[in-house]
């Protein structure tokens, strides 16, 4: 399995751009995308709303809930699985769950994508799958100094831009 994940502090975006990157999977790929888990598919509409009150919310200066997605796909035959959580332990111990096949009762994830913080539990979990050849690409999540709220966005989107290319390219290999 080959896992990225952000890593980062509290409030960096890394579950935004996550949420972004698992819209741009469902709108590029359209009628290819199979939902494994949950068993239904999620209602992307409601995801996409969700990110755009969360930016509201930051350029406010107000709080609100990130948008959550825990979800294990199939494109053309690759496992992808995708947890916008990352910021305690139980969070994380359900990314792992779900990036191993024990949340869907079957196979691993061929590549994965997840969050998690600079140090402590979330980093031990997450590093605990490089064992049984499985690899693990740390990716920094910051905030640009002095971004402004269309700076921040425009940010994740293009982390999650690099973040697809990356799928299409290990989708692009398992067909060859």
């Amino acid at each position: 399995m080959l896992i990225y994940a952000l890593q980062g502090k509290r409030n960096t975006g890394k579950s935004l751009t996550l949420a972004t990157l698992f819209v741009k999977i469902i709108h590029e790929y359209k009628d290819k995308v199979k939902s494994i888990y949950p068993d239904q598919n999620y209602d992307t509409e409601f995801i996409e709303k969700k990110i755009a009150r969360k930016y509201q919310a930051i350029c406010a200066k107000r709080r609100c809930a990130s948008p959550y997605v825990s979800t294990v796909l199939e494109i053309e035959g690759v496992l992808v699985g995708i947890h916008t959580s990352g910021d305690d332990k139980s969070s994380i111990q359900k990314a792992m769950s779900l990036f191993k096949g024990e949340a869907t009762k079957g196979e691993p994830c061929d590549i994965a994508f997840g969050a998690c913080h600079l140090w402590g539990i979330t980093v031990r979990e997450i590093e605990g799958l490089c064992q049984n050849g499985n690899q693990l690409k740390l990716i920094p999540k910051e905030i640009p100094k002095n971004a402004t709220c269309e700076i921040f966005k425009q940010y994740n989107t293009c982390l999650a831009e690099d973040l697809f290319k990356k799928l299409q390219e290990y989708i692009e290999s398992k067909a060859n």
